[in-house]
């Protein structure tokens, strides 16, 4: 809106309001902050609870030399993150345990994945292999 008034040497100046394409940035900038709390808000008392369910799968071993890489992918399909996670492979033939191979994710949030290997001096194809996460640290 806008109105006329005369200064003191006589001329008029116009005296303007806020435009409605200010009111509409005001109001965009608004709605997005009250969205953005919002969902913060509502993603933090979520994952306020539960704990990390981790999903280990491997792939097939590769030779390298005298030693067999076994690469894996761990991922946290759970509601916390998990820290200092151990995960251990275990070649196995009937009860006899054959060898042992551990691994330690720093940092594994929710929803994440992360990969890495497990070397055995023995073929992982000629034994029974098992991936299992053993512990986790909460952050």
């Amino acid at each position: 809106m806008s109105e006329s008034r005369r200064r003191e040497d006589g001329r008029s100046r116009r005296v303007q309001g806020t435009s409605v394409v200010e009111w509409l940035a005001a109001g965009v900038g608004a709605v997005s902050f009250a969205a953005m709390i919002g969902y913060m808000t509502f993603v933090g008392l979520k994952e306020a609870e539960g704990v990390p369910s981790i999903r280990i799968s491997a792939e097939t071993p590769l030779r390298q030399g005298d030693t067999f890489l076994v690469r894996f992918e761990a991922r946290n399909e759970g509601n916390q993150t998990a820290s200092g996670l151990v995960v251990r492979a275990t070649l196995s033939q009937g009860e006899a345990e054959i060898e042992t191979s551990e691994v330690t994710i720093d940092y594994l949030p929710t929803g994440s994945t992360r990969s890495g290997g497990f070397f055995f001096k023995h073929n992982p194809e000629a034994y029974s292999l098992e991936l299992v996460p053993v512990g986790y640290l909460d952050p």
